[in-house]
């Protein structure tokens, strides 16, 4: 069984709950529609009503589109909405819009990542990669597009040496990064490099010691390893910590 973690970098949420102190009530009569617009489809997101975001969303940003002197406010106007369009799963429009922020400023990383997770779930993974190493390019810091890359080389192009490599410059940038760890494991037994599988699973169990399936995986590599006893004591932990796994009583 394999358990690779995909996009765990779910793009910046557009609020915790913050925004929506300045619900509707409370407006002033005065207050510039744009704004309230705005105010309005953050409400809504909160509220999971995706396609009720898009529409205030896009009123914001009809009005924003004739303010020049305002440009960020519309780039942020569109990263909100192209997230709302990904609850919907409608990943056309999300490509749309972040290209629209990134014409305004093509610096913007996170962007670039943004619309290379779109691309991957429209298939278009020559347009994905390239977004991907545009983001690296132009933020050199982030973690993210490498390790998207990294999910793109190892479960569509099946290049786990590549994988690897990226998933060891995602952990250079965020070493807590959990879910790096695992799926570099995984990439690690595709070329028989076990040892190295059984360290990063290790890490996992670190950083999260209440994951079950990092045992399995870990108890996999064990009994790889020919390690019965290792593999027997993971099997009993990860059946512990999730009680659904009970094939791995066939192996206790």
């Amino acid at each position: 069984m394999v358990h690779r973690m995909d996009d765990p970098f779910s793009t910046v949420d557009l609020d915790d709950g913050s925004m929506v102190d300045m619900t509707m009530p409370g407006v002033k009569e005065d207050t510039d529609s744009a704004v309230v617009h705005s105010m309005q489809g953050a409400l809504s997101y909160y509220l999971h009503e995706y396609q009720d975001a898009v529409d205030a969303f896009t009123k914001a940003i009809n009005v924003y589109v004739l303010r020049p002197n305002e440009s960020e406010k519309l780039i942020e106007l569109y990263r909100q909405r192209a997230e709302a369009y990904r609850k919907l799963e409608n990943y056309t429009a999300v490509v749309v819009d972040y290209s629209k922020g990134l014409e305004l400023d093509p610096q913007r990383g996170q962007f670039y990542c943004s619309r290379g997770i779109a691309y991957k779930m429209l298939e278009q993974y020559d347009l994905a990669l390239q977004d991907y190493t545009t983001a690296m390019q132009v933020a050199p810091q982030l973690a993210e597009p490498y390790y998207c890359r990294a999910i793109l080389y190892s479960v569509v192009l099946h290049k786990p040496e590549l994988a690897i490599a990226d998933y060891t410059e995602a952990l250079q940038r965020e070493p807590a990064l959990a879910q790096a760890y695992m799926n570099r494991g995984h990439d690690y037994l595709q070329v028989g490099n076990f040892e190295q599988a059984l360290a990063d699973y290790t890490q996992v169990i670190q950083l999260q010691p209440e994951l079950a399936v990092a045992y399995y995986e870990r108890g996999s590599v064990y009994k790889l390893l020919a390690q019965p006893e290792s593999a027997r004591k993971d099997y009993e932990q990860a059946l512990q910590l999730d009680p659904a796994l009970k094939k791995l009583a066939n192996y206790l």
